[in-house]
């Protein structure tokens, strides 16, 4: 899909955002349930609070990644300079 300037050029590509925004929604969803079952089963309160974010800022990454392919971006530079390492430093800080 090509990106345009203008929402409304074809009735194709709005619904096509729509499944997309849909489609994420969901996904967020599952990866919200699940980082809190998993959390909640091996851990406490905290551990499955921390599975949580660990899965949003996932999901959000990939999205992010979808997003910046979609417009033309490098989503290699992006998660090379910006998401890996925000991704270590959180796992470093949930496990010290």
């Amino acid at each position: 899909m090509a990106f345009t300037t203008s929402p409304l050029s074809s009735m194709y590509e709005v619904a096509e955002r729509q499944r997309l925004g849909m489609a994420m929604q969901f996904q967020l969803l599952i990866s919200r349930c699940i980082g809190v079952v998993f959390g909640a089963l091996y851990g406490d309160f905290i551990f499955a609070v921390a599975c949580f974010s660990v899965s949003n800022v996932i999901s959000y990454a990939i999205y992010l990644c979808y997003l910046f392919k979609v417009v033309g971006g490098d989503p290699l530079e992006i998660l090379l300079n910006y998401i890996i390492p925000f991704l270590v430093i959180i796992t470093i800080f949930l496990v010290v």
